[in-house]
């Protein structure tokens, strides 16, 4: 499988295609459902990526359950690598859960502030949360002089993709767990920013999104990205 390059498919499927022990790092902002607490009869459902975009686009594809995909995130990771997987208060407890169960090693769960909020009637939601796993041995990070709270403004307009993320968090997370040259994998690329931030520190990257529109956004994106570089 090429290196630099977004797949059109599923990435349970194209992770299959990749060898063991290949990649260095991965990062990823998976999807999942989204609930809002306190509404009136009942919860309402929202989706984060893939599945809002389905309901958009009137294409539907299935949320893929954390112990289908972590499996091939772990073998497909180096000794020694890191994986990072972003994620909501909601899906916390399940992603350390499943991560235990595929025999990573919890490293840490950092906080995204992101200097926006949600209203909400139990305090605003101004955070996320960022796991980082290891697999095998022990590895630093880079910078050891780094916090666990990560203080980066998100993207309020102009953006490609409803949960798409600053690349200067990414890069942020790049520079600290691999080195130039290195492959970074994104199971669910969604706008491209996975990609943008590696080129943008000399990483190499691949990536995976099944939906056919921000697969498209995204390569148009990255060739835009490099005409400016």
């Amino acid at each position: 499988m090429d290196i630099n390059k977004i797949y059109n498919k599923d990435c349970i499927i194209g992770m299959k295609e990749l060898k063991d022990n290949s990649i260095d790092m991965c990062f990823t902002d998976p999807p999942y459902k989204l609930t809002s607490g306190g509404c009136r009869g009942g919860l309402n459902i929202t989706f984060n990526q893939t599945d809002q975009k389905g309901k958009e686009s009137g294409e539907m594809f299935k949320i893929p359950k954390f112990e289908e995909w972590f499996p091939e995130v772990y073998r497909v990771l180096k000794d020694g690598s890191h994986f990072y997987c972003m994620c909501n208060d909601k899906h916390l407890e399940n992603i350390l859960k499943t991560g235990r169960e595929n025999n990573f090693k919890e490293l840490n769960v950092l906080v995204w502030d992101k200097g926006m909020h949600t209203p909400l009637g139990y305090y605003m939601k101004n955070i996320e949360f960022i796991v980082l796993f290891r697999k095998g041995y022990a590895k630093k990070i880079n910078n050891m002089g780094s916090k666990a709270l990560i203080s980066i403004m998100g993207k309020r307009g102009n953006k490609i993709h409803p949960s798409e993320k600053p690349k200067e968090l990414i890069e942020y997370l790049l520079l600290n767990s691999t080195k130039e040259n290195e492959i970074v994998l994104d199971p669910f690329i969604g706008s491209g920013t996975t990609a943008i931030s590696s080129i943008n520190t000399n990483r190499n990257y691949i990536g995976f999104e099944i939906d056919n529109t921000y697969y498209e956004l995204a390569n148009k994106r990255i060739e835009e990205h490099k005409i400016l570089i």
